[in-house]
């Protein structure tokens, strides 16, 4: 029981930090990605150039090639969370709209009285749409923000709860509880 409250303590810091890093220090945070990839890149780039000299290229350049793409990875992640994330959801929205626009123009033949809230609904999801995708920035940057707070509140959540959960007395079960406890006199 004693780790069950000792990791609850540990994943409510870690959200607490890294929400403070995310919504604090998004630059810093983008730097460790760039330091990650980059440090995954050359230790795989050595790795690769060490098989090859030992003669188990077999193993070490297929292993290095999928470290080399995981480094590049790594070094892109924050700029397409910032810039991509928002325009795919942009396109997904706007394709969303278009396609739902065109259903409810389909509704108005067979139901003419309730079509006009789906043809709002699917503009609406059209223009949020084009918004995202000619402002990915902006909304990138919110989104970093929205899990930074996301992080930040999930972790004071997960330490209060465990710290109320501490106070409360254990309850006995051996005990039966007279007022809550029943007996039927049917035989």
């Amino acid at each position: 029981m004693k780790k069950i409250k000792i990791d609850s303590y540990v994943k409510g810091i870690v959200l607490l930090v890294a929400g403070i890093f995310v919504l604090f220090l998004p630059k810093l945070l983008s730097g460790l990605f760039y330091f990650a990839g980059a440090a995954l890149i050359i230790y795989s780039i050595i790795s690769m150039a060490l098989g090859i000299s030992r003669g188990t290229y077999a193993t070490s350049i297929p292993k290095a090639i999928v470290e080399i793409c995981i480094g590049f990875a790594l070094i892109v992640f924050p700029r397409f969370v910032g810039i991509g994330v928002p325009i795919i959801l942009g396109i997904l929205f706007l394709l969303s709209g278009v396609d739902g626009f065109f259903s409810a123009i389909e509704k108005r033949r067979l139901n003419p009285k309730r079509w006009i809230s789906s043809a709002v609904s699917s503009v609406l999801l059209v223009v949020c749409g084009l918004f995202l995708i000619t402002n990915p920035v902006n909304v990138g940057s919110f989104i970093v923000k929205a899990v930074g707070i996301i992080l930040l509140v999930g972790g004071i959540a997960l330490i209060a709860l465990e710290f109320l959960r501490s106070k409360k007395p254990p309850e006995d079960d051996s005990v039966i509880h007279v007022d809550d406890y029943s007996v039927s006199d049917d035989k």
